[in-house]
């Protein structure tokens, strides 16, 4: 991936030596907040971006389609990175491509209450953060009823940094 941003990069503008494409591809890498990661995630559209000096913005990406959300039952409420209570599918549920799901395999005896949500984790990086579309029930879910509040899940990209669980 780097050898194919440099040669763009280097297709934009020849004269280019090595140090200036790998400054270039530092300064316009994606934070995912890893130091064991270097500078973040290639971004070679930022970089191109940033050599030609074009101020238009990138389209939006497109919404994830169904196939890409995992539903799962959590209850750190304030975290970023939910602790799924699935037992059977501790990374959660695939959703179908109608957008149904079904979690019925939540040990809740231990736990209490939970939250169902649904999540496309867009970067990969297992956090809710920005670029990441997520949707939760409104309602607590308990063992002791079921949870009516999975059917009027809304999901929303998330747009900002510091995101928390609700």
């Amino acid at each position: 991936e780097v050898a194919g941003a440099a040669a763009l990069l280097l297709s934009q503008n020849g004269s280019l030596v090595p140090s200036q494409i790998a400054t270039l591809l530092k300064e316009s890498a994606v934070n995912i907040s890893d130091p064991g990661q270097g500078s973040g995630r290639l971004d070679v559209h930022n970089a191109v971006v940033r050599l030609v000096g074009d101020t238009t913005a990138a389209p939006a990406p497109p919404t994830p389609s169904y196939q890409q959300f995992v539903a799962f039952a959590y209850a750190n409420s304030g975290g970023t990175v939910p602790v799924i209570l699935d037992q059977t599918y501790p990374h959660g549920v695939p959703v179908s491509s109608t957008g149904t799901f079904r979690i019925a395999d939540v040990a809740v005896s231990a736990e209490g209450t939970y939250k169902i949500a649904v999540w496309a984790d867009t970067n990969g990086d297992g956090v809710v953060d920005a670029g990441d579309y997520f949707g939760v029930t409104s309602a607590t879910c308990s063992a002791t009823a079921a949870c009516s509040g999975a059917n009027s899940i809304v999901v929303h990209q998330i747009s900002s940094t510091g995101y928390v669980l609700p």
